[in-house]
Order: structure tokens, then C-alpha cells, then sequence
């Protein structure tokens, strides 16, 4: 997903629970099948065929929807600094495959470059978001 997970599970309190390693195995299992079904880099997946279809109204399975829901969710929280709707923009401006093996940039830096779409140019002007210094944006597999 083009991006760095890290999981974090604590030791096993109950017998009843499953045991440490088999929760991360399946929250991994978990991780992968939703990269499978949802990259935009995949094009078998479902996201990629659904971005494909020339239909009005197209099906979906719960996970696409639920991801859907989610995108429009932090597009209007984030006052459109998260935009899912920006497939053409993004393909146009040269985001057209994953940005696997890529350097790594601070937060800060990757949104604090200018970004033009659609001859549209903003800045992010919040400054909890510009002294966001300390966090990172990582590619460590297929975005």
C-alpha cells in the first residue's frame, strides 16, 4: 500500500485468546488481501476495474465501499487535503505507478511542496501540519 504499518500486540492475557503470533499473522493476512483487492497499481484489482467501468452505477463489494466512504470522510475533514476523487489529476501530474523503493520525505516536506491540479494551486497552510516535522511519509511496498 505504499506505505509502513507497524502492529503492535501485547502478550496473551487470556487462554481463550489466540496467541500473539497468530494475530499478527492474520492481521498481515488481513493487510495483503485488502492491497490485493484495493491498489490501484494491481490492475485485476477490484478498485482498478471499478475506476475502469464506463457504467453510472457500478457494484461494490462492503471493503470498496467501506474504503469509498472513508476517502470522503477525510476529504471532508481534511477540506479536501485528502481528495480520493483525483485519479486523473494524479495519473496526469505523473503518479501513474507505485513509488515503491523511493526516497523517503518528511510529512512537513511532501505537503508542504506546492501542488497544482487542474490549474488549481494550493498550499497546506495549517501549521499543525507544517511543524509536523517528526513524522514521515515511508514507501516500502507497492503505493
Amino acid at each position: 500500500m505504499g506505505t509502513e504499518i507497524r502492529v503492535l500486540v501485547g502478550g496473551r492475557r487470556d487462554s481463550r485468546l489466540a496467541e500473539p503470533d497468530a494475530v499478527l499473522a492474520a492481521v498481515e493476512d488481513e493487510l495483503v488481501e485488502f492491497d490485493l483487492r484495493l491498489s490501484r497499481f494491481r490492475p485485476a484489482s477490484e478498485l482498478s476495474r471499478f475506476n475502469e467501468d464506463p457504467r453510472d452505477e457500478v457494484p461494490a463489494s462492503a471493503l470498496l465501499r467501506g474504503a469509498v466512504r472513508a476517502g470522503v470522510w477525510a476529504a471532508q475533514r481534511t477540506g479536501g487535503l485528502v481528495d480520493p476523487t483525483l485519479l486523473a489529476p494524479l495519473v496526469r501530474a505523473g503518479y501513474a505507478a507505485s513509488w515503491s523503493g523511493t526516497r523517503s520525505v518528511a510529512l512537513a516536506e511532501a505537503l508542504g511542496e506546492l501542488i497544482s491540479f487542474e490549474g488549481q494551486n494550493r498550499r497546506v497552510a495549517d501549521p499543525a501540519v507544517e511543524d509536523a516535522g517528526l513524522a514521515s511519509v515511508t514507501h516500502t511496498g507497492p503505493a
